[in-house]
């Protein structure tokens, strides 16, 4: 982006970015990312053979083909072995320790205080629980964002205006939200460093009432703002529509400070209309930041993409096949259970075999009647889904010790800790990729904490060695 580009103002400016919004859109579309991430959450909820379809009644045994003669039903071994992976990366809660830069007092003291208010956001505020649901969103999507900012509406309320009684005001607080990649835009789409994207533009969704009284001078345009989440191409149906959904998109547009805008810019808008255009850094009453305060993570990452790679993809088409195959046996089987009799024509009636057990006096010269068996399944058919689920296992690390169903050869416990050591080894690069996450966010809110946190607070945590401390 030109910095003749950021210099337009107001609408041209506000059009400008909602042009560069679609644009990046339809490139996610045409690239195939929203197919990918439909079937991915698709196949995580169990709705595995309507991934277009973004109801969620299709969890049961449904009927499939040209005249529905298929059974179809899922065996969710995708979910499963993603869930153990994700389970083994977070069990363990993450120890930080902030660290002086300086042996000075002062600094040993800060480092102690800044200790036990990590330790009391990761207890009381949804920071943990909002990494591991980061986490588990990349793994099902290749990537997924943690977003930390101040909110000045959190916290507690702390004075109110006397001219305006009911204006009141609060301490304030950090706010931990998961975003989804594709309420993310970025500078470069085949960047794989995120810290080298000069900018990026995020989607955040607001109470469009709130809004209209923190900026009044756009109020009738902001409420007259219908369409919300469903802006978002490929993705539409699985959000509310319409004047009744309160909540509206809002995007924050972030540029990082480089020599063609050496005080970065921070833009919010909503559609075309600029609520906000001011620099990063500025006086303390604004609402400015060192950095954008996004953290992108990825399972892994891809060579030729921003946006990662995950065991996701390797395991869906094993998946697939594994439902097939079930389906095919599971359908014939519910469809000739009830076994057929054969007989020559004539030789016997229906009423020769009513009512369970019977004697049938067969005269001589005429065949007995026949079983017609048609439930047999060939031993292929049976046995190779449990070849699939193996390389599944295989290829995603987490054996089936890791998931609780050790293979019978292994009978002692030091072959058993052994092959589970092995399944915590292989995810090791996962789980170096979700404790740099949880480091940033403690990072963050220590440094939110310094800006704008002006009101005391109250810290009472057991410190180590059992000794109280009460901050």
């Amino acid at each position: 982006m030109d910095k003749r580009f950021l210099d337009l103002h107001d609408e041209e400016l506000g059009n400008a970015l909602l042009k560069l919004h679609d644009t990046y859109q339809n490139t996610l579309t045409t690239r195939g990312y929203y197919d990918l991430w439909k079937k991915n959450i698709g196949f995580y909820y169990n709705n595995q053979f309507k991934t277009n379809d973004a109801s969620f009644g299709h969890n049961g045994i449904m009927s499939g083909g040209e005249a529905n003669e298929l059974s179809m039903y899922s065996t969710n071994h995708f979910r499963s072995i993603l869930r153990h992976m994700h389970q083994m990366a977070t069990k363990t809660r993450i120890s930080m320790q902030c660290v002086a830069t300086t042996t000075e007092p002062p600094a040993m003291d800060q480092c102690k205080i800044g200790n036990k208010t990590i330790e009391h956001y990761q207890r009381t505020s949804s920071m943990e629980e909002s990494c591991k649901l980061a986490l588990e969103a990349a793994t099902v999507m290749n990537c997924a964002y943690l977003y930390v900012d101040w909110n000045p509406m959190f916290g507690e309320p702390i004075a109110f205006d006397e001219d305006a009684p009911d204006d009141m005001y609060f301490s304030g607080d950090a706010d931990f939200q998961v975003i989804y990649p594709w309420f993310v835009i970025l500078q470069d789409i085949t960047e794989t460093d995120f810290s080298r994207q000069d900018w990026c533009e995020l989607t955040l969704f607001k109470n469009k009432y709130d809004l209209a009284e923190l900026y009044p001078e756009y109020g009738e345009e902001i409420l007259k703002k219908a369409k919300t989440k469903g802006e978002t191409l490929g993705l539409e149906d699985y959000y509310q529509h319409g004047d009744e959904n309160e909540m509206i998109q809002v995007h924050y547009f972030y540029h990082r400070r480089r020599p063609s805008r050496p005080d970065g810019q921070y833009i919010v808008r909503v559609g075309p209309h600029i609520l906000e255009n001011n620099p990063f850094l500025g006086t303390d009453e604004e609402h400015i930041h060192d950095d954008i305060p996004l953290y992108q993570i990825r399972p892994t990452k891809h060579f030729l993409s921003a946006l990662g790679y995950s065991t996701a993809n390797d395991l869906i088409g094993m998946q697939e096949a594994y439902n097939v195959l079930r389906s095919s046996t599971y359908t014939n089987q519910a469809a000739n259970a009830v076994s057929s009799i054969m007989g020559r024509e004539g030789t016997y009636h229906v009423e020769d075999f009513e009512g369970g057990l019977r004697f049938i006096d067969v005269k001589e010269g005429v065949d007995f009647p026949q079983v017609l068996n048609l439930t047999n399944t060939p031993k292929e058919v049976l046995e190779f889904p449990n070849q699939i689920l193996k390389d599944m296992e295989g290829v995603s690390g987490v054996n089936s010790t890791a998931r609780g169903e050790p293979d019978k050869n292994l009978k002692s416990g030091v072959a058993l800790s052994l092959i589970q050591a092995v399944a915590v080894e292989f995810i090791s690069e996962y789980q170096a990729e979700y404790v740099k996450m949880c480091e940033w966010a403690a990072t963050q809110t220590v440094e939110l904490l310094k800006s704008y946190g002006q009101t005391e607070r109250m810290i009472s945590i057991v410190g180590d060695e059992n000794i109280p401390a009460l901050m």
